[in-house]
């Protein structure tokens, strides 16, 4: 009878943790659902107000360019929600978990899931995993999708909305190779016409060549430039030679859209097209600081979606006096703080001695101290 009854106890307690681990993947299920369902609502809700402001601000635009309906929805708002998208996705994911998530507190659906066993360590799991899916998703669209968009949503802004000039800074230096040294003192995109240009090849710390022209023109045919009124020095064995030319095509092999200055440009660059530039700037001896910025955050903001989730969750799963909308406060006031980080590490990157990789990952460790430290008042 003593072992009957032995493995009768077993039987039941194997049936009570097989329900109890069906039970836990019922929430796990449910709470996927909500923070899914939260985000697809809070993005559809958050987009059509932003279209609306967006619509109202410019319809006096469309109706001066004579713009069908058709038109702005097919040619600009396609392309506007995956950058709205890119621009607040975070901020979306983050105030979705805290409104759901105390819904949840607020309904002591989390204290039941608690009662029956559930740890909070437990809880977090299908929290971050859903937020890994949503990061992942982020990052594909940020670093390859979103980039596509943009040029054609740029092209339509540049054309109906906004014309971007482009530019560029007086006394440009480039570094086109190992030994080749590039100078101009303006450049003027119009003409593709360079002013006050000086070409220097230094091997091995010596001076072998100086040219200086009046002014180089860009060939977009041949995608070569030609000097005009040219000064050549050169020095061989230790002799100097001078050459005057009036012009002569030279092989610089500098893309001039190099030396230009567009805001829009770095939104319109993928991954891959982004760490190129960046290569080709290093190499040049340019400042590549802001290139740099944007290819750091662009993965460091889709960690601080699982951060900012984690975050939320603490935040939000315990009842306090003033329920969802003390919640929802104190949720948009952390979103602005880790936006106004983000601002403040990237102007200390570009002006200061902060490198881009460490202002690109700044906001995320200071959260991820905060985390750290609502986890314990938690525990308390």
């Amino acid at each position: 009878m003593g072992i009957q009854y032995s493995n009768n106890s077993i039987s039941l307690s194997y049936i009570f943790v097989a329900s109890l681990d069906r039970m836990i993947k019922v929430i796990d299920k449910y709470i996927i659902k909500q923070f899914f369902g939260g985000f697809i609502f809070a993005l559809i809700l958050i987009v059509s107000v932003a279209m609306t402001i967006d619509l109202g601000e410019h319809m006096n635009k469309f109706v001066l360019h004579n713009l069908t309906i058709g038109q702005v929805l097919g040619e600009f708002y396609i392309y506007f929600i995956p950058y709205l998208v890119g621009l607040l996705g975070p901020y979306f994911v983050f105030i979705t978990v805290i409104y759901f998530t105390s819904r949840l507190s607020s309904r002591s659906e989390i204290i039941a899931m608690f009662n029956s066993g559930m740890s909070f360590k437990r809880l977090l799991v299908p929290y971050i995993l859903t937020s890994m899916i949503l990061a992942l998703i982020f990052w594909l669209a940020v670093n390859y999708i979103i980039p596509h968009s943009d040029v054609k949503r740029l092209a339509f802004e540049n054309k109906y909305i906004a014309y971007q000039t482009q530019s560029s800074d007086a006394h440009i230096h480039r570094r086109l190779n190992d030994s080749t040294y590039f100078y101009l003192r303006v450049y003027d995109n119009m003409a593709k016409t360079a002013y006050n240009v000086t070409i220097e090849k230094i091997v091995n710390g010596e001076l072998k060549e100086k040219v200086m022209a009046d002014k180089a023109t860009f060939d977009t045919l041949t995608r070569t430039w030609r000097l005009e009124k040219l000064f050549i020095r050169s020095f061989i064995d230790g002799k100097e030679t001078i050459e005057v030319l009036e012009s002569k095509k030279y092989p610089v092999n500098l893309d001039p859209t190099l030396l230009i200055k567009r805001w829009t440009h770095i939104q319109e660059l993928n991954r891959t097209e982004l760490s190129e530039l960046i290569n080709q700037l290093q190499l040049q001896g340019s400042d590549a600081r802001l290139y740099e910025i944007e290819y750091h955050k662009r993965t460091s903001k889709c960690f601080g979606i699982i951060l900012l989730t984690i975050v939320g969750v603490i935040l939000a799963s315990k009842k306090v006096r003033g329920g969802i909308g003390l919640h929802l406060m104190l949720g948009l006031a952390l979103g602005s703080v880790y936006e106004v980080i983000v601002k403040f590490s990237d102007s200390f990157a570009i002006k200061a001695s902060l490198t881009p990789l460490v202002a690109a990952w700044l906001p995320n460790f200071l959260y991820l101290i905060l985390a750290g430290i609502l986890w314990k008042k938690y525990q308390e």
